[in-house]
């Protein structure tokens, strides 16, 4: 029997786990379910006629193109099954040809056919093809109110303490199409995206990105219209609705010297960075925790994520923080923030505002970077937890890393594995993406000797603007050939395993001897290794369950 024969066999027969597979088997490449289009631009038009009930109606422009050898014959939108369609219909703007299409739904899928006119033009001119097409659809309905938000997909309606109206959205975990008609393909975002809100003109409604105009469509309304200019995940987008108030200041760049010499990145220019609160809370806040907070707390923060990763991303779009009737969300450029300005983020050893820095944190981690598939969603949670770690690191020392550290693992589940088929369909089934996310990333970190931060940042600048979405395939190939096979391997082994590896450590002599097992074939002999190199260049520490994520058992 040959080699390959007889490591098949033993995989089928339990004797080698499956995830000791190489390294490309973990992810296929990326295939849109439904859409063989390239998505390019969204247009949403918001109106709301009741507040308090949640009622509004809308237009979405969804712009896309497709390409040469796949026309578009049909398309798949989503859109929550509690709204009505009122039209819907198909644009060609080069031939000035607008057509209704034919469309069928279920549950929260619209399942759309080309017009008989639209698919005898692919048929007669073969350049038609690769002409941007617009699906202009007309919607109305009730928001769906969320029970327990962020956590659960849906609007949060209430009122401010003068009894005025207040409403924000969240649906990380429903999509987009919990109010417009989403693409709803996280591989495949707009690259341009404009929305306006038509408000009672006591109100003022916020969402993503920079404020293009303000108008007065009738005596009573006025219409606020935004514009998002990089690539946005369809659950990002979003509005907050109520009395604001916004105030404006510009951060400056870091100095050169104060950027980390490994980042490759030219220096940003200056950051437009927006507080907007309820006119409220700005009245019943005292004045030198706000000051503290807009002036002090928000520019440390995305000074010290900056030294870290990278400059801030969205610099065109600017960054806000929307106070919002739940704890917070990572809105692409308007984070959603309601932590009442608390210092809740490793009280007793190193105070942070908990919301503040990991939302800001998705900036870089989520929004600039982001996976392409459910599946890679713990690349957001996980860097984003990590992110906090690292922080802690920088603010308040190694001792204050190691003791954040042990609270994370405290809250780790072991239940299923990051990479687990059930993720699917559900990424947050737990909460292991953000806590033993982070702790792979320290384990990581620690074999390294800190190189990974600088592989990350540069990964994320490999790719950002143009390809923002990853698979966790391509993140694997890239640790491989910027930091190690052995690197990779150990990412892999850890993602795939759903419990704690168990490393097995002796010393005899100068000679360190380390066995690792449950993280596969390739996963124990790659952290091993590691360990073994990292030994010989410094002596382990004696704790060192305090340093990487497993059972240690010492001889």
């Amino acid at each position: 029997m040959t080699s390959l024969a007889t490591f098949i066999t033993r995989v089928r027969l339990g004797l080698i786990p499956a995830f000791a597979l190489p390294i490309l088997s973990i992810a296929q490449p990326v295939r849109p379910p439904y859409n063989p289009c390239t998505l390019r631009q969204y247009h949403l038009t918001v109106a709301f006629t009741d507040l308090l009930k949640g009622a509004i109606h809308g237009t979405a422009q969804i712009t896309f193109q497709c390409p040469s050898r796949r026309p578009a014959q049909s398309l798949t939108l989503w859109l929550h099954p509690t709204y009505q369609i009122d039209t819907l219909y198909v644009t060609a703007p080069q031939v000035l040809l607008s057509t209704p299409a034919t469309f069928r739904r279920k549950h929260n899928q619209i399942h759309i056919q080309m017009s008989t006119s639209l698919r005898r033009l692919f048929r007669q001119s073969p350049s038609f093809f690769t002409q941007p097409l617009t699906i202009t659809v007309q919607w109305h309905g009730t928001l769906p109110r969320s029970e327990r938000p962020p956590w659960q997909p849906g609007a949060t309606i209430t009122q401010d303490p003068s009894g005025a109206p207040w409403l924000a959205i969240a649906v990380q975990s429903g999509g987009g199409n919990y109010w417009y008609p989403s693409w709803e393909q996280l591989a495949d975002p707009p690259e341009t995206t404009y929305i306006t809100f038509i408000v009672p003109d006591s109100l003022m409604a916020i969402s993503n990105g920079q404020l293009l105009q303000t108008t007065q469509p009738t005596p009573h309304t006025r219409a606020y219209t935004w514009r998002v200019s990089y690539p946005i995940h369809h659950y990002n987008i979003t509005f907050y609705v109520g009395k604001y108030v916004c105030q404006d200041s510009v951060l400056p760049p870091l100095p050169p010297h104060n950027t980390s010499p490994t980042h490759h990145y030219q220096q940003r220019p200056p950051l437009q960075v927006t507080l907007c609160l309820l006119q409220s809370t700005w009245k019943s806040t005292p004045d030198s925790i706000l000051q503290t907070f807009f002036h002090k707390d928000i520019p440390h923060t995305l000074y010290a994520l900056e030294r870290l990763w990278g400059p801030y991303p969205f610099v065109r779009d600017g960054f806000k923080l929307v106070e919002a009737p739940y704890w917070g969300m990572e809105h692409q450029s308007a984070i959603a923030y309601g932590n009442h300005f608390q210092k809740n983020g490793a009280p007793s050893t190193c105070p942070f505002d908990f919301i503040l820095l990991h939302e800001s944190a998705h900036e870089w981690w989520g929004n600039a970077l982001g996976g392409a598939t459910p599946r890679d969603l713990w690349l957001h949670e996980s860097l984003a937890t990590y992110s906090e770690v690292a922080y802690v690191s920088q603010q308040c020392g190694d001792s204050a890393r190691l003791r954040y550290l042990q609270a994370l693992k405290r809250r780790i589940h072991n239940e299923y594995s990051l990479y687990s088929p059930k993720r699917k369909k559900n990424p947050f089934i737990d909460t292991d993406i953000y806590f033993k996310g982070a702790w792979i990333w320290q384990t990581l970190w620690f074999v390294s000797q800190g190189r990974i931060d600088t592989i990350l940042s540069e990964l994320l600048y490999a790719h950002f603007p143009e390809n923002p979405r990853i698979t966790t395939r391509q993140l694997l190939q890239f640790i491989h050939q910027n930091l190690g096979k052995e690197y990779s391997s150990v990412l892999r082994g850890y993602l795939r395993a759903r419990s704690l590896p168990h490393i097995h450590v002796s010393r005899k002599r100068e000679a360190w001897r380390i066995r690792v097992r449950r993280l596969g074939w390739l996963g124990n002999r790659a952290l091993a290794t590691l360990l073994e190199q990292r030994a010989r260049s410094s002596p382990l520490p004696p704790a060192l369950d305090q340093y990487i994520l497993g059972v240690i058992h010492e001889h």
